[in-house]
């Protein structure tokens, strides 16, 4: 389970990574508001 989980993880990092500065701005104020 755990290896599932961290494919999952490093699937969404390396989306992430592929991400302009901008997007990843945009990410981090939706993020915040969910917090």
């Amino acid at each position: 389970a755990a290896k599932i989980l961290d494919r999952k993880l490093l699937e969404q990092f390396e989306l992430v990574s592929q991400l302009s500065a901008h997007d990843k701005e945009a990410i981090k104020t939706i993020l915040d508001k969910k917090l």
